[in-house]
């Protein structure tokens, strides 16, 4: 009874019932010392959404699919290809200390601004 069976595509998941993945984003701001940085969580399914739920309004969440309908995050790729080219910017913009605009691929809200401090 302390354990529960979620559905997944291709996969089987059972979690305690206390913990989802929106647990972990408080979890991981203490462990991470991330106090003040945004944080980026792409999730391409229905466990992903309590992520989304969790992250605080200057955090990016980023929904990995072109086809469901609605969701908690703030921004969407269509998919891995998407995503690839997502964290290649990303990666550049860093790296540059900027990004020169935003990939087309992704859309929704703005990459955060801190982009220094992003986890």
């Amino acid at each position: 009874p302390e354990y529960e069976l979620l559905e997944a595509r291709a996969a089987l998941e059972v979690r305690h019932r206390g913990a989802h993945k929106g647990t972990a984003v408080p979890w991981m701001r203490e462990r991470l010392g991330t106090e003040g940085a945004a944080l980026l969580a792409l999730g391409d399914d229905d466990t992903d959404e309590d992520t989304f739920a969790a992250l605080g309004p200057g955090d990016l969440g980023v929904l990995v699919s072109a086809t469901a309908p609605t969701t908690r995050a703030s921004a969407r790729l269509d998919g891995e290809r998407e995503v690839h080219t997502f964290l290649r910017w990303l990666a550049r913009a860093r790296r540059q200390g900027r990004g020169e605009g935003e990939p087309a691929t992704l859309r929704g809200r703005a990459v955060p601004s801190r982009g220094d401090r992003l986890v």
